[in-house]
């Protein structure tokens, strides 16, 4: 009978001590995050909803990204280039074909022969004289400077060319500063007027004086720009014949610094090299270079030439020296310049 009661509390201290670990494996289970049946861990929801806000950061804030105000469509500029140059390329080729098939009912003088010119000189002259044909048109009323001299220059005429005012108590006129250039004569050719020329293989620049052109075709030019050939007596007045000297620079001996001449550089240059040797109102090589066609009364068939060219020897130059040659006749050191009475 006593067996029972003992039996009984050791029961009951077992069913304790199973209690007591129970429950301390449950706490300890807890704490690690693990959790114990449905009871959730405290940690363990903590760490899963630090990691979601870290990682719903991550992805919703973005990286910060430079947007320009306008951006440049690259393929369309790429296009627009291309369709610029193609179109270029079409106006190139109209007007070389325009510029280089001659009219069948002007029947010119002489034949032009190109091929002393480069292809790149050509090609050049061809894009100014593009770019300039508007300008041509606008140049009515020129605005006016003062040059070295102190006398009024403007650019004027269907040729853009520079002429300086003369004015004495015997005339009042305009006179181109420079000899007539090739690339000016041919924007006549090219406008329809004039009839080409033959030039010599030395004569290779646009920019040298225009040779081999006759009295009647320096006329044509001249008409074509607006203004006419320069007179014998408008040339004398320009060249300084009114101040009584013997040359256009004065009275002191032509030398190489003054004026292309007496075969010192042996063949042509540019108009308005030798500034030493301008006349008083400005005006350039009217000694040597070229000589130029003067137009005169004293004959029908005959017409002066003035100023002697790079040839004429130092001895035979002055103001007063002129020769005699045919309208139709030309040469490889005869060009001319122009004048206007306004």
């Amino acid at each position: 009978m006593k067996r029972k009661p003992f039996l009984k509390v050791t029961g009951i201290l077992i069913s304790l001590l199973l209690l007591f670990y129970f429950i301390a494996g449950m706490v300890q289970s807890i704490k690690v995050g693990n959790g114990f049946l449905f009871i959730s861990s405290v940690t363990a929801t903590s760490t899963a909803s630090a990691t979601l806000t870290a990682s719903a950061t991550l992805t919703n804030t973005p990286a910060p990204t430079m947007t320009p105000v306008n951006t440049i469509d690259l393929p369309q500029l790429h296009t627009s280039i291309a369709r610029l140059i193609q179109s270029n390329l079409v106006e190139t080729e109209a007007a070389k074909t325009k510029t280089f098939t001659p009219t069948t009912t002007r029947t010119p003088e002489n034949t032009l022969d190109l091929n002393f010119l480069s292809t790149q000189v050509v090609f050049s002259f061809l894009s100014d004289q593009t770019k300039t044909i508007e300008a041509i048109v606008k140049t009515s009323t020129p605005s006016m400077i003062l040059n070295e001299k102190g006398y009024f220059e403007k650019k004027a005429g269907n040729d853009l060319s520079e002429m300086v005012f003369i004015q004495t108590d015997e005339a009042s006129f305009w006179i181109d500063k420079y000899e007539i250039t090739l690339q000016q004569y041919f924007l006549c050719v090219n406008a329809g007027p004039c009839s080409q020329v033959i030039q010599s293989n030395e004569n290779s620049s646009l920019n040298l004086p225009v040779i081999n052109v006759n009295w009647n075709q320096a006329v044509v030019y001249c008409q074509w720009a607006g203004k006419h050939l320069i007179t014998d007596s408008e040339w004398s007045v320009a060249a300084g014949i009114q101040s009584r000297i013997d040359y256009p620079w004065g009275n002191e001996l032509p030398d190489k610094k003054r004026a292309n001449s007496n075969l010192d550089s042996g063949k042509l240059m540019e108009p308005g090299m030798y500034p030493l040797g301008m006349s008083p109102f400005g005006v350039m090589d009217m000694i040597g270079n070229v000589w130029e066609w003067t137009e005169s009364k004293d004959s029908d068939e005959i017409q002066k030439i003035r100023g002697g060219s790079w040839k004429t020897p130092y001895n035979l130059l002055g103001i007063k020296l002129s020769g005699d040659m045919k309208k139709t006749e030309s040469s490889f050191d005869v060009g001319f310049r122009c004048a206007s009475s306004n």
